[in-house]
C-alpha cells in the first residue's frame, strides 16, 4: 500500500476546508451582493452559520431565485424573505417549493430552458439569482447547459433585469476532468 507524504495530505486536507469554505462564502456574498446593490444592506457574519443584520432600510425589493429549492437557492430565497423582500421562487416541482410559499414566496415552476417561464418570472424584479442545475439524465449535459443557458440569457434579456447573481462553482477555471463545469468553457 502506498503512503503519501504528510506534505500531500496536508495540502489535499487545506483544499478540502478551502472548497467548504468558498460554498460557505458564495451562500454570504450572495445575500450581501443583493442588498449592498439595492438596499444598502450589509451583513456582518458572526459565526461560520448565522449572521445578523448590522442595518436594515424600509424598501422592499422583489426577487427571483432559480433552483429555490436546492442547498444555495433554498437559502438565498430564506434570507430574501426573511428580509421581508417579495421573492418569486423558480423550480422544477411545486411540491419542493412548497415551503418557501408557505414563508409567502411566489411560485413559478417549470423547466428552467422554458423562456417564457423564465420571462414571467424575471418582469418586473429587482434582481435576479441564476444558476444551471445539474440534469444527470441528460444525454448531453453540455448540451443541456448550452439550451439553460440561452433561455436564462433570452428571458433576462427579454426582462429587462437590471441586476443578477450567477452561481459559479468552485473549479471554473479547469479546462477539462471538471464535470457539469465543463459547460462554462464555452
Amino acid at each position: 500500500m502506498y503512503e503519501f507524504p504528510r506534505q500531500v495530505l496536508n495540502l489535499v486536507r487545506q483544499q478540502i476546508v478551502s472548497a467548504l469554505y468558498d460554498i460557505d462564502r458564495i451562500l454570504f456574498l450572495t445575500t450581501n451582493l443583493f442588498n449592498i446593490i439595492l438596499t444598502s444592506t450589509i451583513y456582518v457574519r458572526t459565526t461560520p452559520i448565522k449572521i445578523r443584520r448590522k442595518s436594515m432600510t424600509s424598501l422592499r425589493h422583489i426577487y427571483a431565485v432559480m433552483g429555490a429549492s436546492g442547498h444555495i437557492g433554498s437559502v438565498v430565497a430564506k434570507l430574501l424573505l426573511s428580509a421581508g423582500n417579495q421573492v418569486r421562487v423558480i423550480g422544477r416541482s411545486i411540491e419542493h417549493l412548497k415551503r418557501l410559499v408557505d414563508q409567502g414566496a411566489i411560485p413559478h415552476t417549470g423547466d428552467f430552458y422554458d423562456v417564457e417561464m423564465l420571462k414571467k418570472a424575471f418582469i418586473d424584479v429587482d434582481g435576479v439569482f441564476t444558476m444551471i442545475p445539474p440534469n444527470y439524465q441528460a444525454p448531453d449535459h453540455l448540451a443541456f447547459q448550452d439550451q439553460v443557458g440561452s433561455a436564462i440569457a433570452s428571458a433576462i434579456h427579454n426582462s429587462q433585469v437590471k441586476y443578477l447573481v450567477n452561481l459559479s462553482s468552485i473549479g471554473a477555471h479547469l479546462t477539462e476532468k471538471n464535470g457539469p463545469i465543463q459547460g462554462l468553457q464555452k
